[in-house]
C-alpha cells in the first residue's frame, strides 16, 4: 500500500534537468544544512570531493547491489552511517536542519549525469520536516555496513611529526573538522586564515577494547580521539607487538564514536591502549608510506562570523 503526504507550504520548487552533484553539493553548508540523509540506489565515491564536508553521522541508505562499494567508502569515512536495504530504488537527498529536499531520478553515482535525469529542489518547511522524513526514510532499515581494518590495512609513516607511527586508509582523508576549523595566523592585518591552509595526515592514536555478547571488538581512534573503524583481532594485536605502548587503561572511558556503533552504546571498554611508534622501524621499512599534506584553503567552509567569535 503506498504512503503519501502533501505538503502545502512550500517556498519554492526548482527543476533541474541532467543536473551536478558536485555543483550541488558545493553550496552545502555544515552549519545551516545539518545532517544529511540520502537515499541512492546506484552509489559511488571516488569522483565526488565534497564528503568530508557534510557532517558527521550523516546517513546513506544504498541498495545492496552497491554494498561493495560502500564499503569501500566507510573504509575512507567511517563517522558516516551507511546501510545497504534491498530492492531500495528510491532517489533522494534531505538536509535535516535547513529542509533543503532534492528528488528525482538521479543516482548518487556521478559528479554529473550520465543519462537524461530530472531532479525537483524544494525546501521543507520546519514543522512538517519529521513527517517527510519519516515518509522517505521510515522503514527502510537495511543492515548497517562497518569500517574494519586488518594486518593489510596498517601503514606507517615514512616522514614528518608522525614518522614511524602507525595509521589507517581513514587517517589519509581530509577530515571534516579540518574543513570546518577556522585556523587563524597572526598576519599583518590582524588574525587571519593562513594561505596556503594545509591539512595534514593523521595517525592511528589509540584502540578500545570492549566485550559485547561474547565476543572482543577493538574500536580505534585518531590523536583527536575520533572514530578510526574497528580492528580485527590480528590487527590490533601486531599493533601490540609491533608497536611502543605509551599507556594502558582498564575501564576506561573516552572517544568520540558515531551514534550508530552499537559497541561503545553504554558500556566501557575493557582496555585502551595508546600506541606509539613501531618498534623496529628497519624491520618493517616496506609498511612506510610518505602521505602528503593536502592544500585544502579553497576548500575550507567558514562559519560567517567565525572570524568576528575568534
Amino acid at each position: 500500500m503506498s504512503k503519501d503526504l502533501t505538503l502545502h507550504r512550500v517556498p519554492f520548487v526548482h527543476l533541474y534537468r541532467d543536473m551536478s552533484f558536485n555543483d550541488f553539493f558545493n553550496r552545502y553548508d555544515p552549519w545551516r544544512d545539518g545532517r544529511v540523509v540520502a537515499a541512492t540506489y546506484s552509489f559511488s565515491h571516488r569522483d565526488f570531493s565534497f564528503w568530508a564536508t557534510l557532517r558527521p553521522n550523516s546517513l546513506i541508505y544504498i541498495d545492496q547491489k552497491y554494498e561493495p562499494t560502500a564499503l569501500e567508502f566507510v573504509r575512507r569515512y567511517p563517522w558516516f552511517e551507511v546501510r545497504s536495504v534491498p530492492r531500495l530504488h528510491s532517489k533522494v537527498i534531505f538536509f535535516e536542519q535547513s529542509g533543503v529536499l532534492l528528488v528525482g531520478s538521479e543516482n548518487l553515482y556521478a559528479p554529473t549525469s550520465c543519462f537524461s535525469e530530472v531532479m525537483l529542489e524544494t525546501s521543507v518547511v520546519e514543522s512538517e520536516r519529521t513527517q517527510v522524513q519519516q515518509l522517505l526514510f521510515g522503514g527502510l532499515g537495511g543492515k548497517t555496513l562497518f569500517c574494519r581494518y586488518g594486518i593489510k590495512d596498517i601503514r606507517l609513516h615514512r616522514d614528518g611529526t608522525h614518522e614511524g607511527k602507525p595509521f589507517v586508509p581513514c587517517n589519509s582523508e581530509v577530515d571534516h573538522w579540518d574543513l570546518v576549523t577556522n585556523n587563524v595566523s597572526a598576519g599583518p592585518n590582524g588574525l587571519m586564515p593562513p594561505d596556503p591552509e594545509c591539512h595534514c595526515p593523521g595517525r592511528l592514536y589509540a584502540a578500545f577494547e570492549y566485550e559485547a555478547s561474547g565476543r572482543k571488538h577493538y574500536l580505534a581512534v585518531d590523536r583527536g580521539y575520533g572514530y578510526c573503524g574497528d580492528l580485527d583481532e590480528s590487527a590490533f594485536a601486531w599493533l601490540c607487538e609491533n608497536c611502543t605502548i605509551e599507556n594502558l587503561s582498564e575501564n576506561y572511558s573516552g572517544g568520540y564514536f558515531p551514534a550508530y556503533h552499537p559497541v561503545p552504546n553504554g558500556r566501557l571498554a575493557n582496555r585502551a591502549v595508546w600506541f606509539g611508534g613501531v618498534k623496529d622501524p628497519d624491520r618493517h621499512a616496506a609498511l612506510k608510506v610518505t602521505v602528503p599534506p593536502v592544500d585544502i584553503t579553497r576548500r575550507k567552509v567558514r562559519r560567517r562570523d567565525s572570524l568576528a567569535a575568534d
